[in-house]
């Protein structure tokens, strides 16, 4: 993503292979000797510069990309799935926030040629949209998805509740991005090896009202059911993230150019010149050229300079600035 520094404006969503946009343009070429040859002048010393190109400072912010995106409360199994299902290795271990960065993943469905790329997203919690935990900088990296697992620890390892847990991480959701929120979900409640029976998740997911996916990663239990529900899913599902925050039809490019035009006026004892062709005029000529000097007063002189000048009631002597630069009126 492309903003402008300055404004905060976003310029542009990269989001797809190939994608350009210019944010800036380089400056007109001057003019080389040869374009200054006449039948007196065969070999004219004098040549112009190059203009100024914009200038714009800008930040840029990247996001991943992947089919499905990993979430819910740390510890709820993210890490340990994405190991068990694809060939990532993401840093596991028995504390909260062991994931720093987003993991990808690419898996593939058992007994299938399907496919997609996963990644699980660290740092969820209460708060996580206003900066609590790691959710700010993370929560960015979910736009980027298709569809959600969203994982519940529903032994209660961490001695949480696990419903509140699942409406918790989607009021974060709606907070951060209304319309993280609407992207679909598959509820997926972890850690089953370590219940006696299955009634925690009957009731688990008749609280939620939904249908899910119990598993156990690590016993791989209830893992190829889950997949093949992905990959069905996915298949419903258009190829980008619906989440967009950019529009084609705010492609702009601002002109950063000199008023058309040429005025004069007077600042304390100095006249100030300026105008889109006087400016122009200036940035071309090499002032350490003197042939090239006597150019750009021929010039000025052709285009109206001295004239709006005298009108102003400059006297010999007097001080003019044009484009930054001081001269001696005479």
């Amino acid at each position: 993503i492309i903003f402008d520094d300055d404004s905060g404006r976003m310029l542009a969503d990269l989001d797809h292979p190939d994608a350009e946009f210019e944010v800036a343009r380089g400056g007109k070429g001057g003019r080389g000797n040869p374009r200054f040859a006449t039948a007196v002048n065969r070999a004219p010393a004098s040549a112009e510069l190059g203009l100024p190109g914009q200038s714009r400072t800008l930040r840029l912010e990247l996001k991943l990309m992947a089919d499905v995106g990993v979430i819910g409360y740390p510890n709820a199994g993210k890490s340990t799935l994405l190991s068990v299902i694809s060939a990532a290795k993401p840093k596991i271990g028995d504390f909260p926030f062991t994931t720093l960065v987003p993991n990808l993943g690419v898996v593939t469905v058992p007994g299938d040629d399907r496919s997609f790329v996963a990644a699980d997203i660290p740092g969820l919690i209460e708060g996580a949209h206003e900066g609590k935990g790691l959710g700010s900088t993370f929560l960015r990296h979910i736009e980027r998805t298709r569809l959600l697992l969203h994982l519940v620890d529903i032994a209660s390892v961490e001695g949480r509740d696990p419903v509140e847990d699942y409406h918790q991480i989607n009021e974060e959701l709606a907070k951060f991005n209304p319309q993280l929120a609407q992207l679909p979900q598959i509820i997926v409640p972890t850690k089953i090896d370590l219940l006696p029976d299955d009634e925690l998740v009957e009731e688990f997911a008749r609280e939620v009202g939904r249908d899910v996916f119990p598993i156990s990663a690590a016993t791989n239990k209830g893992i190829t059911p889950l997949l093949r529900a992905v990959a069905d899913k996915l298949d419903t599902l258009p190829l980008a993230s619906p989440i967009r925050q950019y529009k084609e039809e705010d492609d702009e490019l601002i002109e950063l150019t000199p008023e058309p035009g040429i005025k004069v006026k007077r600042e304390n004892e100095d006249y100030v010149v300026t105008g889109r062709r006087v400016e122009i005029l200036a940035a071309k000529t090499d002032f350490n050229n003197e042939d090239a000097v006597r150019n750009f007063v021929h010039m000025a002189k052709k285009i109206g300079v001295f004239d709006q000048l005298a009108k102003a009631g400059a006297k010999p002597g007097d001080t003019v600035i044009i484009a930054g630069r001081e001269f001696d009126y005479e």
